[in-house]
């Protein structure tokens, strides 16, 4: 167990979580640790669900929507979502969407709605365990501030911090995306935790 993130979880976070079923959300730009902390947290009992997973779990199921919402727009743009195989191009799409709030927020109306009401149908399922419940629930997402539905349900905000270089280097070596790709990526997150200031939750910020 790395020994940083966990004293830092048990002097900051644990002594903050009083409910007897909580629910937090580990959160922080791209390549800044989540899952490492998510995993540090796993193993003192909690159980995360990683929100970037079931957001593909979704775009499966509305393929269909996501090629007619965007698939005319990305062509004119030299961009294909589609590949040799008829399957959707989540790089390609990404290229699209990240170079453009609009269509991003209409992208967002076609996925988010079902992903709320499947995080809810989990959270409600570990709930009602009766054995071997864990001591809370993660929910490990970027922009669960996009989702105040699922916000409403978390006591509190984990926002995990790491430096740019150290995330930048990660993220190329990890995701083997292309150095404007990422510049894009991180452009697009840079007032994340302004954005987790704004929902008035409280926030405890881990340096990873």
């Amino acid at each position: 167990m790395n020994n940083k993130i966990l004293k830092q979880i048990e002097k900051f976070v644990l002594p903050e979580i009083t409910s007897k079923k909580p629910v937090f959300c580990v959160t922080g730009a791209m390549a800044s640790g989540k899952n490492f902390v998510c995993q540090e947290f796993e193993k003192l009992g909690f159980i995360s669900i990683d929100l970037d997973k079931e957001v593909h779990k979704v775009l499966e199921e509305k393929t269909e929507d996501v090629f007619a919402a965007f698939e005319s727009i990305a062509e004119k743009q030299g961009i294909r979502i589609r590949t040799e195989n008829n399957e959707l191009d989540r790089r390609a799409l990404g290229s699209l969407l990240f170079s453009n709030s609009q269509l991003l927020k209409k992208h967002e109306s076609i996925i988010y709605p079902a992903l709320t009401e499947n995080i809810k149908a989990f959270i409600k399922s570990t709930n009602e365990l009766k054995e071997n419940r864990p001591k809370g629930i993660i929910l490990n997402a970027t922009v669960l501030y996009k989702t105040p539905k699922l916000l409403d349900k978390c006591d509190l905000i984990v926002y995990v911090q790491a430096n740019w270089i150290k995330r930048f280097n990660r993220a190329r070596k990890r995701d083997h995306m292309n150095e404007m790709h990422i510049l894009q990526r991180f452009s697009a997150q840079k007032n994340l935790f302004e954005k987790y200031k704004q929902t008035g939750k409280q926030i405890i910020v881990v340096k990873n």
